[in-house]
């Protein structure tokens, strides 16, 4: 997949004889991903109970060393309310990002999952 995205502006994604998609790569990136995920560190510890304060987060996964995977609701990007969520309670932000859907994602998304209906 990864091939197909370097080289590719649109794709069609066939499963079991049927078009599933007809897009371009980021369209269909960006329409099917139902969640996203952001990845966020800071330099103080806290808890998860000071994350679920911020609007917008349906999942916390703590990775470690301060870090968090927060994933959102209906692939809302939530960074800002992150930043102003660190800036309001002092905290130093050291990592803030959010990760994109690859291809190879979506086509999982659109195959596998489908074969099971």
């Amino acid at each position: 997949m990864q091939e197909v995205q370097a080289v590719s502006d649109r794709v069609l994604i066939i499963n079991d004889g049927k078009l599933v998609a007809d897009d371009t790569t980021t369209e269909l990136q960006q329409r099917l991903a139902a969640e996203l995920f952001i990845t966020v560190g800071f330099q103080e510890d806290i808890n998860t109970s000071r994350l679920n304060g911020i609007e917008g987060i349906r999942n916390i996964t703590y990775l470690g060393d301060n870090t968090w995977q927060l994933t959102t609701e209906g692939n809302r990007d939530i960074r800002e309310e992150i930043y102003r969520f660190a800036k309001d309670n002092d905290l130093t932000l050291l990592t803030l990002h959010k990760e994109e859907r690859s291809l190879e994602d979506v086509f999982h998304q659109l195959t596998v999952e489908d074969s099971s209906k």
